[in-house]
């Protein structure tokens, strides 16, 4: 791995976007006084989509959000909506502040995280108090090794390392409840008047021969139904023989008779 000089004539560009009041100063102030990483910081309470044009070269982004602002996670997420594909990945961050103030939250953290999640998962959520000078100190160093390691400035990298940029993930996405806005409904089509005639029958039997094959019981009354109607088609059937060979035999009868007068008249005729 060639790793960038840690100190060149050109420093890391950092840039902070957030609404106003939301603790970018603070934090710019405090990203300044690092000693490991040359950092130049920039702020800038929206991101148009011109702002590359605007602001030049980044190197990296960290989204401020202010919980107790309702009006930072509308900032937020149109932010998302400017940024190139090759900043999501490994380039931006994600801050909330102000958690300490519950009462006054305005912001769901479940609704950053969704946001988060719909435009790539890994993108690092850190939560931290900035009024309290230790957390804001190592929220700072967390946040610098973040930026060391995505600009190759940081030897000796493990696995260890990198899980440590995450700093006050109290809420860890797996064990996250999905959000009302993430579930997706369930439609259930019938399709049924689409088959055809044969393939619905084939469904139907097979429907039976999987109820039969499953070890569920025959209803007796059923097997009595159909007994019967069995019969009654067969005793239906012997009737109508019985009527046609009656019709046959009263048939066959006139024709005798006929046959008998024929010869009468015709004997009369002779004499």
């Amino acid at each position: 791995m060639i790793l960038r000089p840690q100190y060149t004539q050109r420093p890391i560009e950092v840039l902070l976007v957030g609404p106003a009041n939301s603790g970018k100063r603070t934090l710019a102030d405090q990203l300044i006084s690092c000693r490991d990483t040359f950092i130049s910081i920039s702020t800038n309470e929206e991101l148009p989509k011109n702002a590359f044009e605007i602001l030049g070269h980044v190197d990296f982004i960290f989204f401020v959000v202010d919980m107790t602002n309702r009006e930072s996670l509308v900032v937020f997420e149109r932010a998302l909506e400017h940024i190139a594909p090759e900043y999501l990945v490994n380039r931006c961050a994600v801050l909330t502040t102000k958690i300490d103030r519950l009462q006054k939250s305005l912001v769901d953290e479940n609704r950053v995280q969704f946001i988060i999640d719909r435009y790539t998962p890994d993108m690092q959520l850190f939560r931290c108090n900035l009024t309290d000078n230790q957390e804001r100190r190592k929220l700072c160093d967390q946040m610098t090794r973040l930026i060391r390691i995505n600009q190759l400035q940081q030897k000796d990298i493990t696995m260890s390392l990198i899980k440590s940029a995450v700093y006050y993930n109290h809420f860890p996405y797996s064990f996250r409840q999905p959000d009302d806005s993430e579930q997706t409904p369930t439609y259930q089509t019938d399709n049924s008047e689409i088959l055809s005639p044969t393939l619905g029958q084939d469904n139907d039997n097979n429907s039976d021969n999987d109820d039969f094959n499953e070890g569920g019981h025959v209803n007796e009354d059923d097997l009595k139904e159909v007994e019967q109607v069995s019969e009654n088609k067969m005793e239906g059937d012997e009737h109508v023989t019985e009527d046609d060979n009656k019709q046959e035999e009263h048939v066959n009868n006139n024709k005798d008779v006929n046959m008998d007068e024929n010869d009468m008249n015709k004997n009369q005729v002779d004499k």
